[in-house]
């Protein structure tokens, strides 16, 4: 389990990227007559970026598809540049099943616009509506001859480096003035046309692609049609794979009239946990017929795969294994078992195999299930009973009873750390060389064991071990790589890692749900484990519904009183705090507790953990008295428990130092900050973002203090390191900046704090628009500009911060009372520079509210 991190309390991101804009209201205009040089004959649709008319172009005499990005001479430069990247886009494809562009250009009176091929004929999904449904194998292949030509076109464009990035059946025309073509029967099937490339990624070249939030806004509607990586927000991670995942969602949904994930209905939240967490659902669940399920469904599966790495390597092979399946040939997707093979080769030669080959078969293929089922229960319970007596023996040199005359001191004051390196000697010494899979057992015991005594590098190193052994002796799916790939990753991340155990927890999960099922305890761990890192990531949307599945999954596998089920509660409110939902966070946290002090006692580590983030809580709600208690206990457990150099104190002391100050008592904050620092940079050195965040916090009580020199040197220095830690944007690194630009506005330099805090202003009011620390830190810019007499540009900054702070039951008396405070000092000197009576009454007017506040 990650410790506690300070930083959620004390710069408190709420990263919310991943919510819809509101669509904006356009009043009915009449059509205009002409544009350019084509008469506009009619509206064909519209949506946020442009306009597509019906038109008629000049020369050559033919009609078209016009689309007009809207604003004219005002269209804003981020519209205008997506608009040009796909007629760019468009530039580059000729390709039967994609619609062609003709012309773009730019009108006299500045309109910008391309034309392109009008494409008559009805969508995909009402095209296949209006047909028979999928019961016949004739029309099986008719919707599978459909969808390669749609495939075929997309490995053409992905050939010419164009990834589509919203592929959906409203996207695909299935064309009525197109000739028809023969299909791989023999029978004659209608054309396709892939329209709509406005989101398009030209993978060469750095065109600057929106991010998740933009894109969200922007194709409102198709969250169903995403990959995983896209749904999540992470644009760098797109590819090819990604188009293939949208058109496995396309065929799955040809084939049996649904969508592979229940999407509908649910928030953003929720649809992109389904997307991300649930496997599709199966084809018998749905009733699809029974000639869909096997390879057709295998093949729509392994498209549908979160795994990228899992999925097909490009359209091309999607395409081709359809096509493998038409002609009842071996499908890729599936591993080509003895078995498997002799199948197809039933299926293509009938006449040729008897039912005797048949019977043999099964008869084979059951015994061989039995014997392997048999042998794997009885080496199971070799190695078990190996890696007692390993163990057994390493723990017994801790007994009295293991003393002898040659070691008297034997048994004596052995810590279980001694114990733990003596058998890391004896593993490096080969003692169980000749048994591999005893050795990796062994070591995932050392290492977890490393891992809750705070020694992650010694953790770290046992794992690695462990899961290099499976890996190299196991298959690629043995539950037991799944095993070690978690508590791996579990430990880079306690070690500050925070990109590297993603796709290990990942690839965990997946072996899990694959091989366990979607409802077993481990699979719950690894999704709890994955929410907490998403949400170490500040990517909280995810680390929601990530956590909540985990919650759900816990209470339904283990039970509601579970101590793995108040771990989850126990993330799941951490997130909720950071989301600035204290009621929910509150509540989740006390059912924790008392799960926890009911099952494991008053002192133990979690109970630790438990109070720690319920301090936080209590802080957040102004009960400083309450957090401060809560917090010394938290602290007095794990000094007992874990000793003076455990990670987790040091969070502990870390935001008992923090609720010290803001009790006014700065001696002693600024004494546990530095114990916390020390702790921390004993463990993890001096680079880590966890150390960032410690330098954060002592900076912010030295300020308190007057201590202005020494806050700015450590808020460098935190920024420094957070810079090189987190990725740009992160809600942290606002934080950060607009405590240094704090600093600096205190030391006179309001020109130098003026970079940062705008910085710091951007990522908040894109990261959570409306929420306090956004105004808090567009109050303090004012007063950047304040200091440097920019006057009227201060005016607005600081009545607007005013207005976000000044209701917001969050935002303490001390901060209401600084934003009064500047909005008065504004008005006394400008008005000492310009004098002014309207100047003169405001500066009394807000001296009046600030005397108000103070009493």
């Amino acid at each position: 389990m990650p410790p506690p991190d300070p930083n959620d309390k004390t710069l408190r991101p709420d990263p919310d990227r991943t919510v819809p804009a509101a669509p904006p209201a356009h009043a009915p205009a009449p059509l205009p007559e002409r544009i350019g040089e084509y008469r506009i004959l009619g509206k064909l649709g519209e949506g946020g970026m442009g306009v597509v008319y019906e038109a008629e172009q000049r020369s050559p005499r033919r009609r078209v598809a016009l689309k007009v990005v809207r604003g004219g001479l005002l269209v804003r430069d981020d519209s205008l540049r997506m608009f040009r990247r796909e007629a760019e886009t468009l530039a580059r494809l000729r390709h039967p099943h994609i619609a062609a562009i003709y012309e773009s250009g730019r009108t006299g009176d500045g309109q910008h616009f391309f034309a392109m091929e009008l494409v008559r004929g009805a969508l995909l999904d009402e095209h296949l509506r209006a047909r028979p449904d999928v019961d016949s194998a004739e029309d099986v292949r008719y919707r599978l001859d459909l969808f390669r030509k749609i495939a075929d076109a997309v490995h053409y464009a992905h050939q010419r480096a164009v990834i589509h990035r919203d592929l959906k059946p409203s996207n695909i025309v299935v064309s009525e003035d197109v000739p028809s073509g023969e299909t791989s029967l023999g029978s004659r099937s209608p054309e396709v046309k892939i329209l709509d490339f406005g989101l398009a990624r030209i993978t060469e070249e750095d065109v600057g692609a929106a991010s998740m939030a933009t894109e969200v806004g922007t194709i409102k509607g198709t969250l169903a049609f995403m990959s995983p990586e896209q749904a999540r927000g992470t644009p760098d991670e797109i590819d090819v794979r990604s188009d293939v995942y949208s058109l496995g969602v396309i065929l799955y949904g040809m084939l049996t009239g649904q969508p592979p994930y229940p999407t509908r209905d649910k928030s953003l939240v929720e649809a992109v946990s389904v997307i991300c967490e649930e496997p599709p659902r199966s084809f018998t669940k749905l009733g699809a017929a029974r000639r869909l399920r096997g390879d057709l469904e295998t093949i729509v599966r392994k498209a549908l795969e979160k795994d990228a790495d899992r999925r097909y390597k490009s359209a091309a092979a999607l395409s081709d294994d359809v096509g493998r399946y038409v002609a009842s040939q071996p499908i890729q997707a599936r591993p080509p078992s003895t078995a498997y093979v002799l199948r197809k080769f039933a299926g293509r030669n009938r006449a040729f195999v008897g039912a005797a080959a048949g019977v043999f078969l099964a008869l084979a293929v059951g015994a061989g299930v039995s014997a392997w089922q048999a042998g794997k229960a009885t080496r199971e319970a070799r190695k078990a009973e190996a890696v007692n007596a390993f163990l057994h023996e390493m723990f017994a040199a801790a007994s009295p009873m293991s003393m002898t005359r040659e070691d008297p001191d034997r048994g004596r004051k052995i810590t279980v750390h001694q114990i733990l390196d003596e058998a890391g000697r004896r593993l490096e010494s080969g003692d169980l060389a000749d048994q591999q899979e005893v050795e990796a057992a062994v070591r995932l015991t050392i290492g977890t064991t490393y891992r809750d005594l705070g020694d992650y590098e010694s953790a770290r190193a046992h794992l690695a071990r462990s899961l290099e052994i499976r890996e190299r002796t196991l298959r690629d799916d043995d539950p037991e790589i799944a095993e070690s790939l978690d508590a791996l990753a579990e430990v880079l991340q306690l070690e500050g890692e925070l990109e590297e155990p993603e796709p290990m927890f990942q690839r965990a999960l997946d072996i899990r749900r694959q091989r366990l099922g979607s409802e077993d305890a481990a699979t719950a761990a690894t999704l709890h484990n994955l929410g907490d890192l998403f949400h170490a990531q500040g990517r909280t949307e995810e680390a929601e519904a990530t956590l909540r599945s985990a919650v759900a999954l816990r209470r339904k596998v283990l039970g509601p009183d579970h101590v793995d089920t108040a771990a989850s509660l126990n993330a799941l409110a951490s997130v909720l705090q950071a989301r600035g939902e204290i009621d929910q966070a509150e509540d989740l946290l006390r059912q924790a507790l008392e799960i926890r002090r009911s099952r494991l006692g008053d002192r133990h580590p979690e109970v630790a953990r438990t109070l720690h983030d319920l301090a936080l809580i209590l802080d957040d709600r102004g009960d400083l008295e309450g957090a401060e208690s809560a917090l010394r206990e938290s602290v007095d457990i794990w000094r007992d428990l874990l000793g003076d150099s455990h990670t987790f104190l040091w969070a502990a002391l870390a935001n008992l130092g923090v609720v010290l100050k803001d009790q006014g008592k700065l001696g002693d904050a600024e004494d546990t900050l530095r114990e916390s620092l020390e702790v921390l940079r004993r463990n993890v050195g001096g680079d880590e973002p966890s150390v960032g965040a410690s330098l954060y916090n002592l900076a912010r009580v030295q300020q308190a203090q007057g201590k202005l020199p020494e806050a700015e040197a450590n808020a460098r220095e935190s920024l420094g390191i957070l810079r090189e830690a987190l990725p740009p944007g992160h809600p942290t690194l606002a934080g950060v900046m607009a405590g240094l630009g704090s600093v600096l506005v205190d030391r006179g330099e309001g020109a130098e704090a003026e970079p940062l805090l705008r910085e710091s202003l951007a990522i908040y009011d894109e990261a959570a628009p409306g929420k306090w620390y956004g105004h808090q830190v567009r109050s303090v810019l004012g007063e950047a500009l304040l200091a440097q007499r920019r006057f009227r540009e201060a005016e607005p900054l600081l009545l607007a911060a005013w207005e976000g702070l000044k209701d917001d039951p969050a935002v303490s008396p001390d901060r209401k009372r600084s934003a009064v405070a500047r909005i008065a000092r504004l008005y006394q000197r400008w008005n000492r520079v310009l004098p002014d009576a309207g100047r003169v009454a405001a500066a009394a007017e807000w001296s009046r509210r600030l005397e108000s506040l103070t009493e």
